[in-house]
């Protein structure tokens, strides 16, 4: 029973091993940027070019709530500031209290 209690209490993205979190990367990039009709290489690139920056938004939201991962490593992989990733949670919290 304090095992169980002493992981609830830790950062979801500590209890996901590295092997299975790169893989749920990998997936999310995958299906994100499949639905968008987009390469990665443009999203890594920074374009705001059509449906780019909300394929990122999307991206950035399912990285951030599923795999825990921080701002800034979201920001290195889809080639965007942590500023940038800042503002597109905070849109996204936003549009979901409306």
């Amino acid at each position: 029973m304090e095992k169980v209690l002493n992981e609830s209490s830790q950062p979801l993205g500590h209890r996901i091993s590295p092997g299975e979190r790169s893989k749920g990367v990998e997936t999310i990039l995958k299906e994100e940027c499949r639905e968008g009709k987009i390469d990665f290489e443009e999203l890594r690139m920074g374009s705001r070019r059509g449906e780019i920056p909300r394929v990122r938004s999307e991206i950035t939201e399912r990285l951030v709530k599923d795999l825990g991962m921080s701002l800034t490593e979201v920001a290195r992989l889809l080639g965007v500031s942590t500023s940038a990733i800042s503002k597109i949670l905070w849109r996204v919290a936003q549009k979901n209290r409306k």
